[in-house]
């Protein structure tokens, strides 16, 4: 949202700038690679601490930033620091809770990150407005103080491993026993050796496993899809209906009106993965993307006819079913991956955000000239057509996915480990 000032302030051409506001999902689907294996060896609360602040402290040279290239580097190492919190929950809540308890708790988390997508811009909007895009890095540097402080006050270590290593090296300290040894410590591989596989099994998993790579491209597309809308919305309209950026930015209120949405959607599908589990195995999870996949794409629709034919209000329907859609198949693809592919699954999961984020970060870069070139209604329309093939990946999951499983390298070494316990 604050390209234009940017674009005055530093002196960079259109496509320069949105590099430097598009950079940061880049290093977000990167800092997985690393995040996992030091929580596995640090533990869990070094990591989210460490990163926050990093996070936080990056606001500075960005907000001061005298030239793009500043900006692009700070914004980059923020991304890899943010992305902590992201990677890092899904084990947190697996260390907190039960399988079958964890569906509200990833829920929650879900609905905070969708929202956060559309708060940003919703509020920004008028920021650019009034301030200019520097005072957009100092306000969220003061929101991320906050957060920050709650970490510090509130947050403690959760995994397990960790944990019981602690205990036992104060014991080792206090009574001079050396018997007082943790299992997981004699287990754990060295760092580099964690560091190897966390970097290149996510890799592996998209190149070899059908439902990951599948899985992957369309989370991929619907995340770039959230993305490309926060640069083709302002063009949308502000040329369209006359809005100013600080209007524009009201139109972002859709993410959270689909976070919501979402959110109570997602109680029926717990009770529907309940009802269905033992029948349907995994693919119990995804009932509601079944729908939400075909949501997505008739949003684009809406919002590729509706617009500039009557109200502004035709569109922002149109964006609501689009960030709805995109929310049921955001939540799906975590809950499902971690079902399918259980002690693999960070690796399944760490190779989807790397390709949502990559998505997220190429999308923007290519859509004012899409949008110029095609034109508003035809660029949308191209959006959704490519939605709706790929709205077909759930429900092929649902009809095949145990039998694509049962091909699967890695759901092989999971039945027999299974079978050995």
């Amino acid at each position: 949202m604050g390209s234009a000032s940017m674009m005055r302030d530093l002196n960079c051409s259109h496509e320069v700038a949105t590099l430097g506001l598009s950079i940061f999902p880049l290093g977000f689907g990167l800092g997985p690679l690393f995040a996992a294996p030091l929580s596995e060896v640090y533990g869990r609360y070094p990591m989210y601490v460490v990163s926050s602040l990093v996070y936080l402290i990056f606001f500075i040279p960005t907000a001061y930033g005298q030239n793009i290239q500043t900006v692009v580097v700070a914004r980059f190492i923020g991304g890899l620091a943010a992305s902590a919190g992201s990677t890092l929950v899904g084990g947190t809540v697996a260390d907190l809770f039960e399988t079958h308890e964890r569906g509200l708790p990833m829920s929650v988390f879900s609905i905070c990150a969708f929202a956060g997508t559309g708060l940003g811009p919703a509020v920004s909007g008028y920021i650019e407005l009034k301030k200019g895009w520097r005072w957009i890095e100092w306000v969220q540097m003061m929101c991320a103080g906050v957060l920050v402080v709650l970490i510090f006050l509130f947050t403690r270590e959760t995994r397990g491993s960790v944990i019981l290593s602690r205990r036992a090296h104060k014991l080792r300290k206090q009574t001079g026993d050396e018997r007082y040894q943790c299992r997981s410590d004699a287990e754990r591989a060295s760092l580099a050796v964690l560091m190897k596989v966390s970097m290149t099994r996510p890799l592996y998993l998209l190149g070899t496993e059908a439902i990951v790579f599948f899985f992957s491209l369309w989370v991929g597309f619907s995340w770039g899809c959230l993305y490309l809308l926060v640069e083709a919305v302002p063009l949308i309209f502000g040329n369209t209906y006359g809005f100013n950026i600080g209007e524009v930015g009201l139109t972002f209120y859709s993410v959270v009106v689909a976070s919501i949405i979402g959110f109570g959607t997602n109680f029926y599908q717990e009770r529907l993965y309940r009802a269905h589990f033992a029948r349907r195995g995994p693919e119990a999870r995804l009932y509601a993307s079944l729908i939400g996949g075909l949501v997505f794409p008739a949003g684009a629709f809406i919002l590729a006819f509706s617009q500039g034919r009557g109200h502004w209000m035709g569109p922002v329907v149109g964006l609501v079913l689009i960030f709805s859609g995109v929310y049921s198949i955001y939540l799906a693809v975590f809950s499902y991956l971690a079902d399918c592919y259980t002690i693999y699954a960070s690796s399944a999961l760490s190779g989807q955000s790397l390709c949502r984020n990559l998505m997220a970060f190429a999308m923007p870069l290519f859509t004012t000239q899409m949008y110029n070139g095609l034109g508003y209604q035809w660029a949308s329309f191209l959006a959704g057509c490519i939605a709706l093939v790929l709205a077909a990946t759930p429900w092929i999951l649902f009809k095949f996915g145990p039998t694509i499983r049962a091909k699967s390298k890695f759901a092989k070494e999971l039945a027999r480990m299974r079978g050995e316990a």
